[in-house]
């Protein structure tokens, strides 16, 4: 291929995979481009992990399983270890005999392979060039490829790098906008946050278990307890003889930072023996932070070693941010139901001590002067006409207003009700309701004065 054709083609390939509506999709278009122009049996893009140093497999049309087998390796000693070493393509005409990890897989493959790996670098101005990606071609020939097929992969990689970048920026955008959505605008308890978002949270993530966990306090410390977990049976009990301090939860709790666990790092947490019993190889645990306190942590599982990348584990933190605001919100709704229901039975309790507190009986007295406001008492508790009662204090005012309003068609509603359904508030008449176990006869006051 000429220079000129090579510019057209590695145009033309931007242009295409920046029409990729996600990671998928564009390793899918990028395997189908290097097929028109390279005769292959082989090929495949892997994300790199920097943090962790590992390599997950976004897609691959293998022959048969080269490219996805080989994506199990640990990244040391690899071809596309080596690859990124030498910020280059790198062509080999036998795999077999490089002495690269890939050669102990693919000899069960094949008798003889030759491929090219060339690694995709984000290149700034002011800082050395990173990987993103790193890209495979594979034939079941030896020296299948030549140099000017390495310069095109090459020149490809350098090309297509920043577009595969920007598709990464845009699945993750808006996987969170769709996941934000759902939590915010959706109806949920906290056993059923997690499902509710199950098929979002696949789309974005390719995973085979979910769980939501959350730290508890026991008499031999701190610990955690199972909310919700779907894709395979957890037993508490069998993680309970690990130590706490020594387990991967642990680490997440005292850093606040999200961890990715490869199945390449089994060394590193003991509990790692039992999830890989279960069928977990990998996961992804991160932190939920509820009001400023550790609540617990999400975690995602999956069947592969090395399953996902970095920018899993970026969705995956900023889906646990949304999902510890969705349960603030719902513990917040939990409290105000609670006080609700509180204030509610105070309510019954202070309406009952009022019907409790006011008994005619207590109206005791013989004088004209009672009993013209006992009279009174009864001409205005059948109308709606603003009653207004004056006397000094100790005279008795409360019990006249407590037995007017008991003689009135209102004695059923709570004192207050005026005030609630917003008319203003008269501090007087509330006063006056106010409920005090006193009888009337008991009210030291001036002799003839009237009530």
């Amino acid at each position: 291929m000429g220079t000129l054709a090579q510019t057209e083609f590695l145009l033309n390939a931007a242009t295409e995979l920046s029409r990729s509506n996600g990671s998928q999709d564009f390793g899918i278009r990028l395997v189908e481009l290097l097929k028109q122009q390279i005769p292959l049996d082989a090929a495949g893009l892997y994300l790199y992990n920097q943090s962790v140093h590992s390599f997950t497999l976004v897609h691959a049309i293998p022959a048969p399983a080269i490219t996805c087998e080989v994506s199990h390796l640990a990244a040391a000693g690899t071809a596309k270890e080596a690859a990124i070493k030498a910020g280059q393509a790198l062509r080999c005409d036998d795999l077999l005999a490089a002495g690269w990890t890939e050669g102990l897989v693919l000899r069960q493959i094949s008798a003889t392979i030759s491929g090219i790996v060339a690694p995709l670098l984000l290149t700034t101005p002011t800082a050395p060039p990173r990987p993103i990606a790193v890209m495979f071609i594979g034939a079941l020939t030896n020296a299948a490829f030549t140099e000017q097929d390495r310069v095109l992969i090459d020149r490809l990689s350098a090309t297509i790098a920043p577009v595969l970048q920007n598709v990464l920026a845009m699945e993750e955008r808006d996987a969170l906008r769709a996941i934000n959505s759902r939590l915010v605008v959706g109806s949920f308890t906290i056993d059923t946050l997690l499902p509710a978002t199950l098929d979002l949270l696949q789309r974005a993530i390719p995973h085979d278990m979910r769980g939501l966990v959350r730290f508890v306090r026991s008499p031999q410390g701190t610990w955690f307890d199972i909310v919700h977990v779907d894709g395979v049976a957890i037993d508490l009990e069998q993680l309970k003889q690990f130590p706490f301090d020594r387990v991967a939860p642990a680490e997440m709790l005292a850093t606040g930072k999200p961890l990715l666990l490869t199945g390449q790092n089994r060394e590193r947490f003991p509990e790692r023996s039992y999830i890989e019993s279960v069928g977990i190889m990998s996961c992804m645990l991160c932190p939920l932070i509820v009001r400023g306190s550790p609540y617990g942590f999400l975690a995602i599982g999956s069947k592969r070693p090395n399953g996902f990348s970095e920018r899993d584990l970026a969705i995956a933190e900023q889906f646990g941010y949304h999902l510890s605001q969705a349960i603030a919100n719902l513990t917040a709704y939990e409290e105000i139901h609670s006080l609700k229901d509180q204030l509610e039975r105070e309510n019954i309790y202070l309406r009952e001590e009022i019907g409790a507190s006011v008994d005619f009986k207590e109206l005791i007295g013989e004088s004209a002067a009672l009993q013209k406001t006992l009279k009174a008492i009864e001409q205005v508790a059948p109308t709606d006409s603003t009653v207004l009662i004056t006397g000094e204090t100790g005279t008795g005012k409360e019990l006249v207003a407590q037995a007017i309003h008991q003689v009135s068609s209102r004695k059923t509603r709570t004192a207050d009700s005026r005030e609630l359904r917003g008319a203003p508030p008269d501090l007087d008449r509330i006063r006056t309701l106010l409920p005090r176990k006193r009888r009337l006869h008991q009210c030291h006051r001036p002799k003839d004065r009237p009530v």
